[in-house]
């Protein structure tokens, strides 16, 4: 219950970056473009939910 749960998904794909770098990130990508954001501050990191693109 104190972690991540594996969650199968084929439209989605988790990136993972430093909680500073994320929040740049974040202010410079528009709302309409941004996937959802988990933050952790005590790890100092963020993960990100990108669509997956099938070309």
């Amino acid at each position: 219950m104190d972690g991540l749960a594996p969650i199968h998904c084929t439209h989605w794909v988790a990136a993972q970056a430093q909680l500073s770098v994320s929040l740049q990130a974040l202010s410079r990508i528009p709302q309409r473009h941004r996937g959802p954001l988990l933050l952790d501050p005590d790890l100092d990191t963020a993960w990100w939910l990108v669509a997956l693109l099938n070309y």
